[in-house]
């Protein structure tokens, strides 16, 4: 979420392509969503909150499936 790593040699949709880069050019909604994953992530790891975690993750989650589902399909 807060490097750039999108593999450039291989071979992508045009769709995903834009929607990619409009994710990338608005800096704020990659950098919180890498925020609130590692904010989840260290609150499962020391055990507090684990419901709420979890709950962001399948969230998080969801969001990346559906994107995908949206732009492959």
């Amino acid at each position: 979420m807060f490097f750039e790593l999108l593999p450039h040699n291989q071979v992508m949709i045009k769709e995903f392509v834009f929607a990619c880069h409009g994710l990338l050019t608005n800096e704020f909604i990659m950098s919180m969503v890498g925020v609130v994953e590692l904010i989840s992530g260290i609150c499962s790891i020391i055990g507090r909150w684990i419901i709420v975690a979890l709950s962001v993750m399948v969230s998080i989650a969801f969001g990346i499936l559906g994107f995908n589902f949206k732009v492959d399909i």
